[in-house]
């Protein structure tokens, strides 16, 4: 069964007996969109200065992973994540109830010594 098929279910299910979608469906629905933006931030993110690394929230209407450190030079590959994710799966997240982590603050970020962006 599709996302969509079940929630065209659901949505009659609540407009019929008053239910609503199962916590579930609204982890599978939270995980898909999380998925996505995570699979971009796990390109490469080469880089030579600190300068070529930047801290981005990975967060949406239907999940929320914090922040992570992404290569500036991957910034359209990850805001494109971030719009797939909403229009892919978070549009199916109607009634459901998203659970935002504590997150510790960003410690920056800064090129490895490896040429990758890290946290630091």
């Amino acid at each position: 069964m599709t996302t969509r098929t079940t929630l065209t279910i659901l949505l009659a299910c609540t407009a019929a007996l008053g239910c609503g979608p199962t916590d579930e469906y609204c982890q599978d629905v939270e995980s898909a969109a999380s998925a996505v933006v995570l699979d971009a931030v796990a390109e490469e993110q080469a880089c030579t200065v600190d300068e070529d690394c930047e801290v981005v929230a990975v967060n949406g209407s239907c999940f929320d992973n914090c922040s992570r450190v992404i290569a500036v030079a991957n910034r359209d590959a990850f805001d494109a994540a971030l719009d797939q994710a909403e229009t892919e799966h978070c549009v199916d997240y109607d009634g459901c109830t998203l659970i935002i982590p504590p997150c510790a603050p960003p410690d920056g970020a800064v090129c490895g010594d490896d040429g990758v962006c890290v946290e630091g």
